[in-house]
C-alpha cells in the first residue's frame, strides 16, 4: 500500500484538513486522486473510474448548475445495480466502490413547503356574551421537505506517529486529528407556507344580559403533519462471489529418493568387563555317547549357477535360461528402500505398472513424472448403468475423479464427486464439482450416488448418446 496510510485506532486534529475539489462544466472522467466533484452549470455526463482494486473509495458528486449530469460507469459496472444516474440541480451522490460495482450512501430529499396557516374563525358576538367564532381551521401543515443530503463523514484524519519507545524514551506527540470532513450542503428548507389571514374580528354584540356562555367554538382541524423525506437508499450489498469449486487433489508425488545413510555413530567405549568369579567345581565329564548314524546328503536346488553383473543391494531376476540371473542395476533394496531408476529409459514409459487381468493398466508411474490411475473404464455405454460400485463397510467418505466422453461427437467433461455415508443408516449425500464442457453440451449424462443392497454405487445416467466414462476412486 504504497502512500497510504492505515489508521487503526483513531485520529485526534488539531488542524484542518482539505480534501480535493475540482469544479467542471463539460464531460469528465474522475481521476484516482478527486474527491469533490462539482458540476457547476451546463449538461454532460461524468464518468466513474473503475471499482475494481480500491474497494472503499469515495467521491462525491454535485450538481450546482441547472442542468442535467449524467453519473456513468467504466466496464459495465453499476451504481446501485443500475448502468448510470441521474443529477438534478443541487442534488448530489456520494458513491463507494465495494470492489467490483459503486454503491450509492442515502439520499435526504428537500424540506417540503410548510402549509398555510388556517383562517382564524371570526369571534362571536359578545352578547349576553355572544357566540365565540368558531376557531377557523388550522391548515394543514406543510409537508415537511426531504431533508437534504448529509455530506460524506470527512475522512478521519491521519493519526501522528507514536513516539519512538527508547528506554521508555519520550511519548511521541499525539498526531494531529484529522479536520473533519465537509458536512454536505444542508438540504434547502420549503418554503413556509403563508401565514393565513387573520380572521375579521366580529362586532362586538349589545351588552344587555349576560348570556349564556357561547359554545367555544370547535378547535380547528390541526394539519397533517408533513412527510419526512425518503431516508436515502442503502446501497445494495454486493453479490457475494460464487465459492469456487474446490480443485481436483493433485496426485501423490513420486516419492523421493531416500538419501544417503548417515555415517554409523561412534561406538560406545565398551564397558569395564566384571570381575570373573571363581570357576565353579568341574563337574564329573558324562559318559559320551554313541555317535549317530549320518544322514543322506539332500538333493541340491535348481538354484542360479551364474549371477550377471552382481553389485549390493541389486534384485535379481531371470535372464530366460535355468541358472542364470541378471542383478538389475536400476532395481535396488537396501533393506528399508525400494528403489526403481533408470536415466537411459525413454520418455513416455511406464516404470510402475498394475493391470487387470484383460492387461488393461489400472495404476502407472510414468519415466515422465506423472501418474495414471483407472479404478474402472466402461465404454460404448448408452443406456444408465453403475460406473462403480463398493461395499459400503469399505469406508464412508469416497472421492470419484471421472473423465466422460461423449463418443458420436467427441464432447468431454471432467469432474470430482465427493460423497459421504452411514452404512448403518442407508443415507448417503454427495456434491460434483466439474470442468466446462469441452466440444459440445454434456447433458446427456448425469451421475447419482446411492447406496443399493449394502453397496455404495456411482450410477451413471444417461438420457441421450453414446459414452465413454473413466473413474478413479479414493476411498476413507
Amino acid at each position: 500500500m504504497a502512500n497510504e496510510l492505515v489508521i487503526r485506532d483513531g485520529l485526534i486534529s488539531l488542524g484542518g484538513v482539505t480534501f480535493p475539489y475540482v469544479a467542471k462544466t463539460a464531460t469528465y472522467t474522475i481521476a484516482q486522486k478527486d474527491y469533490f466533484i462539482d458540476c457547476t452549470s451546463g449538461t454532460f455526463t461524468v464518468t466513474l473510474p473503475t471499482a475494481v482494486g480500491v474497494k472503499g473509495k469515495i467521491y462525491i458528486i454535485k450538481n450546482s448548475g441547472a442542468g442535467s449530469i449524467t453519473l456513468d460507469t467504466t466496464s459495465s459496472q453499476t451504481i446501485d445495480g443500475s448502468a448510470t444516474k441521474t443529477l438534478l440541480q443541487y442534488k448530489s451522490f456520494q458513491v463507494q466502490s465495494n470492489g467490483s460495482n459503486w454503491a450509492i450512501g442515502g439520499i435526504d430529499g428537500e424540506q417540503g413547503f410548510q402549509g398555510f396557516q388556517g383562517f382564524q374563525g371570526d369571534q362571536g358576538f359578545q352578547g349576553n356574551q355572544g357566540f365565540q367564532g368558531e376557531q377557523g381551521f388550522q391548515g394543514n401543515q406543510g409537508f415537511q421537505g426531504f431533508q437534504g443530503f448529509q455530506g460524506n463523514q470527512g475522512f478521519q484524519g491521519f493519526q501522528g506517529f507514536q513516539g519512538f519507545q527508547g528506554d521508555q524514551g519520550f511519548q511521541g506527540n499525539q498526531g494531529f486529528q484529522g479536520d473533519q470532513g465537509f458536512q454536505g450542503d444542508q438540504g434547502f428548507q420549503g418554503d413556509q407556507g403563508f401565514q393565513g389571514d387573520q380572521g375579521f374580528q366580529g362586532n362586538q354584540g349589545f351588552q344587555g344580559f349576560q348570556g349564556d356562555q357561547g359554545f367555544q367554538g370547535d378547535q380547528g382541524f390541526q394539519g397533517d403533519q408533513g412527510f419526512q423525506g425518503d431516508q436515502g437508499f442503502q446501497g445494495d450489498q454486493g453479490f457475494q462471489g460464487d465459492q469456487g469449486f474446490q480443485g481436483d487433489q493433485g496426485f501423490q508425488g513420486d516419492q523421493g529418493f531416500q538419501g544417503d545413510q548417515g555415517d554409523q555413530g561412534f561406538q560406545g567405549d565398551q564397558g569395564f568387563q566384571g570381575f570373573q568369579g571363581d570357576q565353579g567345581f568341574q563337574g564329573f565329564q558324562g559318559f559320551q555317547g554313541d555317535q549317530g548314524f549320518q544322514g543322506d546328503q539332500g538333493f541340491q536346488g535348481p538354484g542360479f549357477t551364474t549371477i550377471s553383473n552382481p553389485a549390493d543391494n541389486r534384485i535379481l531376476t531371470s535372464d530366460g535360461t535355468s541358472n542364470s540371473a541378471v542383478a538389475e542395476s536400476s532395481l535396488t533394496f537396501d533393506g528399508s528402500s525400494f528403489v526403481i531408476y533408470n536415466n537411459s529409459v525413454a520418455a513416455d514409459t511406464a516404470l510402475i505398472s498394475v493391470k487387470d487381468a484383460t492387461n488393461n493398466a489400472l495404476f502407472v508411474v510414468n519415466s515422465d513424472g506423472w501418474m495414471k490411475v483407472v479404478s474402472k473404464s466402461s465404454t460404448g455405454q448408452t443406456a444408465t448403468f453403475n460406473a462403480f460400485t463398493v461395499a459400503d463397510v469399505k469406508g464412508n467418505a469416497i472421492f470419484f475423479d471421472y473423465m466422460a466422453k461423449e463418443e458420436t461427437s467427441s464432447y468431454y467433461r471432467a469432474g470430482t464427486i465427493m460423497s459421504v455415508w452411514n452404512e448403518s443408516a442407508n443415507t448417503v449425500e454427495y456434491t460434483e464439482t466439474s470442468t466446462n464442457d469441452l466440444g459440445g453440451a454434456t447433458d446427456g449424462l448425469d451421475f447419482t450416488v446411492k447406496i443399493v443392497s449394502n453397496n455404495l454405487v456411482l450410477e451413471a445416467a444417461i438420457a441421450s448418446g453414446t459414452w465413454t466414462v473413466k473413474v478413479s476412486v479414493r476411498i476413507m
